[in-house]
């Protein structure tokens, strides 16, 4: 009687080969080595102290600033992971900012960006299936609290303080008008 990893493959079905033990695949000339699987990293955590960080488009940047827009959604980065990212080049592409169509290049004279503490982790899920090379999360959309901060990174590695985000008033407090 057939046991249960006995199994016959049906004609024109490719069979994988079979694994030995010493990490080689079997055949009839001799050992072939097989590629171990890829190690998937341990999902990272956000805290309640967690400082996010979400790049904003170009054509948005004005609307936050000038239209008071106090919004954020999609993927955000923990700050850990993404502070020593200090240009346009390094920045874009470290977060899969460079896919087709994208507002965003390597080249950029500058990017913006929104840094917040987290307010409610439970919110702020691991997103696996981002593209780049750092942990991303996923965020459905919600207020930003008060406090939030804007910056410009630029190509020199300058990062610029823009604006913070005053809830009472609901708009953005440009650097140069906060006393």
């Amino acid at each position: 009687r057939p046991g249960p990893t006995s199994v016959k493959p049906s004609a024109g079905v490719p069979v994988a080969p079979a694994v030995a033990p010493t990490g080689h695949a079997a055949s009839g000339s001799g050992a072939v080595p097989v590629t171990p699987p890829a190690v998937v990293p341990p999902v990272a955590e956000v805290t309640d102290t967690t400082v996010l960080q979400k790049v904003i488009r170009p054509d948005h940047v004005a609307h936050y600033l000038d239209g008071g827009y106090d919004w954020v959604a999609g993927l955000v980065h923990r700050l850990d992971d993404v502070g020593d990212l200090r240009t346009p080049a390094r920045i874009v592409p470290a977060l899969g900012l460079d896919y087709a169509g994208s507002p965003f290049s390597p080249g950029d004279e500058d990017v913006h960006v929104i840094r917040w503490e987290v307010v409610r982790r439970g919110l702020v899920r691991p997103d696996p299936a981002a593209g780049g090379t750092v942990p991303a999360f996923r965020m459905g959309s919600r207020r930003l609290p008060h406090g939030a901060e804007m910056f410009r990174i630029d190509r020199h590695e300058d990062e610029t303080f823009v604006a913070v985000y005053d809830a009472d008033t609901r708009g953005w407090i440009r650097t140069g008008e906060a006393g």
